[in-house]
């Protein structure tokens, strides 16, 4: 059995879950509005709103987790682990919203162009992935506590 490092979660982070996001979260904003303004209806609109609302929440989160995931663990401060870990509960709120809006398990509604259908899957994807990402993501941080607290 492979035991699995912080060092080695961090490079799995930033190798595949944040890569993930910066990839494709850009390309759900404008799938979002097109669908809501093909729709015209409140449940669209509101989704598109959200969508529109997590992008620069979660892009800039990724700016400033990935300078401080490359920090030595000592150098990480509580206040800096407490803003992350804000933004990860900001985040998560914003997909709650999300996926209560479009459905837990994102089912596409009836009448659904191809869009919206291409919308429903990136959503479920970046839901999965960003779930994902933020429980490793609040492992290292209980780890880098862990370990300045050994070193002080």
């Amino acid at each position: 059995m492979t035991v699995v490092t912080p060092p080695t979660l961090l490079d799995h982070v930033v190798a595949h879950h944040h890569d993930y996001v910066w990839a494709r979260l850009p390309f759900v904003v404008p799938m979002a509005i097109a669908a809501a303004r093909r729709r015209g209806d409140r449940t669209t609109r509101e989704l598109a709103r959200l969508i529109v609302e997590l992008r620069p929440l979660l892009l800039g989160h990724l700016d400033r987790e990935e300078a401080l995931l490359h920090q030595a663990a000592a150098a990480v401060t509580t206040r800096l682990r407490n803003g992350m870990h804000s933004d990860h509960v900001a985040v998560i709120a914003l997909l709650e919203q999300m996926r209560d809006l479009a459905g837990n398990d994102y089912h596409v509604r009836d009448g659904a162009d191809p869009t919206e259908r291409a919308l429903y899957l990136e959503l479920a994807r970046l839901d999965e992935h960003v779930h994902a990402q933020i429980n490793i993501e609040e492992h290292l941080m209980t780890w880098w506590q862990h370990t300045a607290g050994r070193t002080s």
